[in-house]
């Protein structure tokens, strides 16, 4: 199997941390050429590291994120020759520790199930099934060209939202490939548990392999959770949990050392469930398969995250739609129109309303006369 491995590393400081070198090493044992593409800079002693492990490396301004890094590798770098000489092509970033079992027996593992591209983990939020896209792997069934023409159609690499990234890239490449009739596989059978909020239940129930580095950032973080998986991986896993403890404590002020960690006693451990819509796509597609013009109301995560998962489905798709006195310097969004809600006349249009509940109920009222409208949250 010859594998081509693109690598997308990013750090504030240009620091290698130990957690990459061991990430690097695992999957230089299965990939016949790996490509490092630093997000930024990378500092001397890094690059030794990264040289260490890989056959070339990139560094390319700090733009686009991941998406965009994998975009200007397989556009500008390489040529579609080169790439169809891999059996199977592989992207990952450096968000993740781990894996807690080798690649190599993943790939084993999912060599022999039916799929084209598979991922470690899957989400289906109502909004945008996906694969999350810290590691991605297509197999030979997968035409370069179609890869391509989605990276060049889909993904911005200048772009420098995170939340316009995920929405072209996590849930645009799995419904651009889906719609091309491939077919999807993950790693971790799925089951919905938040993996930032509850790394311990995906790793323990169900052998997810990696533990995501936001698990430590102040808006996910879970001190008895993140424990608890901690406590586990020492007495479990063949992997040294101090590359986690070296990496947390420099970007996230997590203080602990082993001692502590093997001492911890805790009930307060919670097993937290992803967030789902409750709504059904069956609703959806219902909606949109009676409309004979659709506009998406919202351009923040949600309005995009619908658009580049549903809008195959869409018959007449005409734009998005902002409120009144909603300020934006965006007036089109890949080639469709951002109008406000005044600008729009038509009563008999269909409308997906694809904002959170807040700001659901503060548009309800303007959009009574309108017949058709989709709510995410009824």
């Amino acid at each position: 199997m010859k594998r081509l491995c693109i690598f997308c590393f990013y750090d504030k400081n240009g620091v290698v941390d130990s957690y990459i070198e061991y990430l690097l090493n695992d999957l230089r044992s299965c990939s016949a050429y790996i490509i490092v593409v630093v997000n930024g800079s990378v500092n001397f002693d890094g690059r030794l590291i990264l040289q260490k492990y890989s056959n070339q490396i990139i560094i390319r301004r700090n733009m686009g994120f991941d998406g965009g890094a994998y975009k200007e590798i397989l556009t500008c770098y390489m040529s579609l020759e080169e790439l169809k000489q891999y059996d199977e092509i592989v992207l990952c970033n450096d968000t993740f520790y781990g894996p807690f079992i080798p690649f190599e027996k993943i790939f084993k593992k999912m060599e022999n199930q039916v799929c084209d591209f598979w991922g470690l983990n899957y989400i289906d939020n109502i909004i945008a099934e996906h694969i999350q896209s810290y590691f991605l792997v297509f197999k030979k069934r997968i035409r370069k060209e179609d890869l391509l023409e989605f990276f060049e159609m889909c993904v911005d690499k200048d772009s420098v939202r995170v939340t316009d990234l995920i929405a072209q890239f996590e849930g645009g490449m799995f419904s651009f490939l889906k719609n091309k009739g491939y077919k999807s596989g993950v790693y971790t059978q799925p089951n919905n548990v938040d993996i930032y909020v509850s790394p311990n239940y995906a790793v323990k129930e169900y052998g997810f392999p990696i533990m995501k580095k936001k698990c430590f950032d102040y808006a996910t973080y879970h001190e008895d959770n993140v424990v608890d998986l901690l406590q586990f991986l020492f007495f479990n896993a063949k992997y040294d949990i101090n590359m986690i403890l070296e990496n947390a404590k420099r970007l996230y002020d997590f203080e602990c050392n082993q001692r502590q960690l093997l001492f911890h006693t805790s009930d307060k451990i919670e097993k937290k469930m992803a967030f789902v819509l409750n709504i059904s796509r069956e609703n959806i597609l219902n909606f949109l398969g009676r409309q004979k013009s659709v506009y998406i109301y919202g351009i923040g995560n949600f309005g995009k995250r619908f658009y580049y998962g549903y809008h195959y489905l869409i018959n007449n798709f005409c734009g998005f739609i902002v409120s009144s006195d909603q300020e934006t310097a965006e007036i089109s969004i890949q080639g469709y129109p951002v109008l406000r809600i005044t600008d729009i006349k038509d009563k008999g249009i269909g409308i997906v309303v694809a904002l959170g509940r807040g700001n659901t109920d503060e548009v309800r009222p303007s959009l009574k006369e309108f017949e058709n409208v989709l709510y995410f949250f009824p």
